[in-house]
């Protein structure tokens, strides 16, 4: 892919606009071929450079991305930040958009922080609510808090189960799937539960 891009590159004389979309491609095949560190000099380049709004808001976006599989915070708030600022939502997918408002409630939510205010702008039928859910249990397992934990890990099974396929990952009998460690005891509901 990265070698077409540069083939296409190469042989199309493109406006900036479109170079800087065939970059931001060029990006995002990057970092999802793991070179990290080439991604990430594209992105700072086009948010320095481009001042197209759909460049700014997808470079944003990507670089958030990023740096939260990579475990550095406050990189998804500010992408966030800057996004609402400009008023670049519009310029984002809707399954960008919800990714990066799941990152950032995520990322609020293991400071402590006011994480639920930003969530509720997700859909109520969105994976990421029921990601966001069970993310909650882990915290409170982790903090030994086993009674709140036990819920927040039911109510996501219960919302797992609510959100329609073609919005979640758990598909048919997916079970490579990380939701599928759910069922290793059953389903894990009492009677009255489910």
């Amino acid at each position: 892919a990265l070698t077409r891009l540069n083939e296409l590159r190469a042989q199309t004389p493109y406006g900036p606009d479109n170079q800087d979309r065939l970059d931001l491609m060029k990006g995002a095949v990057s970092l999802q071929l793991g070179m990290t560190q080439q991604a990430e000099g594209i992105f700072n380049r086009l948010l320095a450079q481009s001042g197209d709004p759909y460049i700014q808001a997808n470079t944003w976006f990507w670089l958030a991305k990023s740096s939260f599989a990579q475990k550095r915070m406050g990189v998804s708030e500010r992408a966030y930040s800057a996004i609402i600022e400009h008023d670049l939502e519009d310029e984002l997918s809707q399954d960008h958009w919800e990714e990066l408002v799941y990152q950032v409630s995520h990322e609020r939510m293991n400071m402590g922080a006011d994480w639920e205010t930003l969530a509720g702008k997700l859909n109520s039928d969105s994976i990421y609510q029921t990601y966001l859910i069970a993310n909650q249990a882990v915290i409170q397992h982790n903090k030994q808090d086993y009674d709140a934990a036990n819920e927040a890990f039911i109510s996501a099974k219960l919302l797992l189960n609510a959100t329609p396929v073609e919005n979640s990952i758990q598909g048919g009998n997916n079970s490579s799937s990380w939701w599928s460690w759910f069922n290793w005891f059953g389903n894990g509901l009492t009677e009255i539960q489910e």
